[in-house]
């Protein structure tokens, strides 16, 4: 397997508006990277940030970036407009070689304002336009109470504390292959973002070949604003925001042979890995 990118979801009213570039969240890493089909832990740092500002198709739209120190090979991007919703992700590989996926429509990226208690059932389909390619999933999201946490950061009084648990089957001709996955966040305004995930997969399995379930957990160490540099700066991409099927893009053509299968089984399982947190549209239960 490539690898996977994990995207946070942030909550919204509570959190201020947009982002600028050069913030930055770091946070302490135990386990294997949240969403990767591999068991093995990598620990080390989780760093995201906003490396750019660009036009989108109709208002300013941020590229923000996360990696792991531990595990250089995967990098991933996210798409936000001004609107808070995402447009597309693209995840590259330690070759060079990208993946994109986009939403139909964009996605919130930061879920919507709920009261503590309460339970929403979120639908969303990502998909891979240059293979054909779309993965429906469902999450139920739970606030649950707020709480106090003390990280490397500082001291967070009440956090706003949220569970999901997320859906999802891979559609094979020859077998459907269900994944479950749970993330239980906590959030803060003093920070714009997300202070504590803790990140569990159920086991795997497809015919003869079977994973374990793990756990990974990250905690912010640090935020901030920086300066990035030219040469890490990415222009956002604007994304068609269309239903219709987008054309691909002329930095990637549309893949064929054994390429074509492999990036579909690294779509599928990129999917799942954050399909449960970007939401797409929320309906009370």
């Amino acid at each position: 397997m490539l690898g996977l990118f994990c995207a946070m979801a942030w909550t919204a009213p509570a959190l201020p508006a947009g982002f600028e570039v050069g913030q930055r969240w770091q946070y302490r890493h135990e386990g294997p990277r949240p969403g990767s089909v591999e068991p093995n832990a990598i620990d080390g740092e989780r760093i995201v940030r906003v490396l750019s500002a660009g036009e989108g198709p109709e208002a300013t739209q941020w590229t923000i970036e996360e990696r792991f120190t531990r595990d250089p090979r995967i990098v991933g991007r996210l798409y936000v407009g001004q609107d808070g919703l995402l447009a597309a992700i693209e995840i590259e590989n330690e070759k060079g070689e990208t993946a994109r996926l986009r939403y139909d429509p964009p996605a919130p990226y930061r879920p919507v304002e709920m009261k503590a208690g309460e339970r929403r059932t979120i639908e969303t389909t990502l998909r891979m336009d240059s293979a054909n390619f779309g993965l429906p999933s469902t999450t139920v999201i739970e606030r649950l109470e707020d709480q106090t946490l003390t990280t490397p950061a500082g001291q967070f009084t009440d956090c706003l504390h949220y569970k999901s648990t997320s859906t999802s089957t891979v559609d094979i001709k020859i077998a459907k292959i269900p994944i479950t996955e749970e993330r239980e966040r906590w959030y803060h305004p003093a920070a714009n973002g997300m202070i504590k995930e803790v990140y569990r997969r159920g086991p795997f399995k497809f015919l003869g070949w079977s994973r374990e379930g793990y756990t990974a957990t990250s905690t912010l160490t640090a935020h901030g604003k920086e300066e990035v540099p030219p040469t890490s700066e990415v222009p956002a991409q604007p994304v068609a925001e269309s239903r219709d099927r987008a054309a691909p893009t002329p930095s990637q053509p549309k893949p064929s042979g054994p390429g074509r299968k492999a990036i579909l089984l690294f779509t599928a399982v990129v999917a799942l890995a954050i399909g449960g947190i970007l939401v797409r549209r929320a309906r009370r239960t």
